[in-house]
């Protein structure tokens, strides 16, 4: 049941997968099967077979990335729908840009490629690296007085 797993596999990343946010409980990648630019899966860490058993963090999770994708991809609004897939619930983040859209409406085939693009602009990625400190010299030439004008 390769099928099954195939949550699993991207979440620990032997499928590729083009990420857009993580945290404790839930993994935000770009849909591959996407219904409208910006279309993401929210995969839980662990599996959760039933709707009503998704815990409230990964539902602010979602909030979260979808404030994200309409504030950088300006979508007039966005769903956020679960769907059982693979023996698991998952959580759509559908951004709705003319026409309102359903888990049924026609997806295209999205290559990493251009999900990367979008990526970029969702802008997501976080930088991990702390700035670097800049010392600043002390000169230690006095300052230089001049003498006060009058006008």
């Amino acid at each position: 049941s390769q099928q099954q797993k195939i949550f699993r596999m991207i979440i620990e990343g032997s499928i590729p997968s083009v990420k857009i946010d993580e945290d404790s409980n839930a993994l935000a990648v770009l849909s591959t099967k996407s219904l409208s630019k910006g279309h993401s899966i929210i995969i839980p860490k662990s599996p959760i077979s039933s709707e009503k058993d998704i815990p409230k963090e990964i539902h602010s999770f979602s909030e979260k990335i979808s404030k994200k994708i309409i504030s950088s991809l300006k979508p007039k609004s966005c769903s956020i729908v679960a769907e059982k897939a693979f023996g698991e619930i998952v959580l759509h983040i559908i951004p709705v840009y003319d026409k309102s859209l359903s888990l049924s409406s026609q997806r295209h085939d999205v290559p990493i490629e251009q999900l990367e693009e979008i990526k970029k602009e969702i802008n997501i990625e976080k930088i991990s690296k702390e700035p670097e400190k800049i010392k600043l010299k002390k000169s230690k030439s006095k300052p230089i007085k001049l003498n006060r004008r009058i006008p």
